[in-house]
């Protein structure tokens, strides 16, 4: 009995222990997961990127872009031209258009797909350059033939070192920037000088415009050459609206022309005048002489009668000049609006010569 008891008891602990060391084997298999590398979940806007082919990316387009910065450089490089740089900096323009040219195949084969925008505003630049410093030249010339420098001395010694100083920064190889502003100094500076001189110029042309007038008037000009006279006064109007609304130039050459106008209108209207009363001179000469003679005659043989050839001492032999207020045909230029204006103007000018 003893020895079933015994064996009872070691079955239950072995049945017991089998038991106890099933669960034992679970941490292995856990250990085993764990170790086991898995890669994190992608999110989905991700996975689709990828997924897309490297064709389907958007390609940036610098069209919009180029196409403004070509309107720009297209229009600084005509405002060259009409400068008439090519005549003036041939070496510059030259050397713009060559960059122009070399690289213009390119840039439109590359239009949509490369940014010109850098590159273009260089350029632009440059042509800017180029025009002002054209301008400043032909008005630097244009003073110097006319000797207008010193009605703006301040402004012209400014002008010519501004101009040595471009010269020396092209030179040196200063960018197109530098260039632009150096060259747009020298450009207002000649322009100031070319203002004051011709604004001079104009005032000084309008008095003689008027004095040339004033002797068309003495020989009554505006009756007998009415519609050439009131042309030739129109252009002093003309020349008087110029001057008022700060054209100089414009307003120098008006006066010029009507000086010119005036003055042959007066020397042509002069000898008319002599060649007419000499014709009287003569005329009333021979009439005198012919009274002689007739009183000679009347006192020798006095005739009984009228005689062909011989006219009656009262009858007029030539028309005498008549003018009915001849004063009214003269064109008073100074009582306009504008004619007003220039002659205060004009007033300045004499004025100023008297200091």
């Amino acid at each position: 009995m003893k020895k079933v008891i015994i064996l009872f008891a070691m079955a239950f602990l072995l049945v017991f222990a089998s038991c106890k060391s099933t669960p034992e084997a679970e941490p292995v298999l856990e250990q085993n997961i764990v170790e086991t590398p898995q890669e994190p979940e992608k999110p989905a806007e991700e996975a689709v990127k990828e997924a897309l082919p490297e064709e389907s990316k958007p390609v940036p387009d610098f069209s919009a872009e180029n196409q403004q910065g070509l309107e720009k450089l297209e229009k600084a490089r005509k405002a060259a031209a009409d400068a008439k740089a090519a005549e003036i900096l041939p070496e510059q323009y030259g050397a713009a258009e060559k960059k122009y040219f070399d690289r213009k195949d390119y840039v439109a084969e590359h239009f949509s797909t490369e940014s010109f925008s850098s590159e273009m505003q260089e350029l632009t630049a440059m042509y800017e350059a180029i025009a002002e410093a054209s301008l400043a030249l032909g008005k630097k010339q244009q003073i110097e033939e006319l000797g207008l420098s010193q009605y703006n001395k301040n402004d012209w010694t400014k002008a010519e070192t501004a101009l040595s100083k471009l010269q020396k920064e092209y030179e040196a190889g200063a960018n197109s920037s530098q260039l632009l502003a150096t060259a747009k100094t020298v450009n207002e500076s000649y322009s100031k000088v070319l203002f004051a001189g011709l604004n001079g110029r104009a005032k000084k042309a309008r008095v003689s415009a008027i004095t040339a007038k004033k002797k068309a008037d003495s020989v009554y000009a505006g009756v007998s050459q009415k519609a050439v006279y009131k042309s030739y006064a129109d252009k002093i109007v003309k020349a008087d609206s110029a001057l008022v609304t700060r054209n100089p130039e414009e307003a120098y050459k008006g006066y010029k022309d009507a000086e010119e106008s005036f003055t042959k209108l007066y020397e042509s209207v002069s000898k008319k005048r002599a060649e007419a009363q000499a014709k009287i001179e003569k005329a009333r000469a021979a009439v005198e002489k012919s009274e002689s003679y007739a009183t000679e005659a009347d006192t020798i043989a006095p005739l009984k009668s009228a005689v062909a050839g011989i006219e009656d001492e009262n009858s007029t032999l030539l028309e005498q000049d008549e003018y009915k207020d001849p004063e009214s045909a003269v064109i008073d230029v100074d009582s306009t609006e504008m004619g007003k204006a220039a002659a205060e103007i004009e007033a300045e000018e004499i004025q100023e010569g008297e200091k």
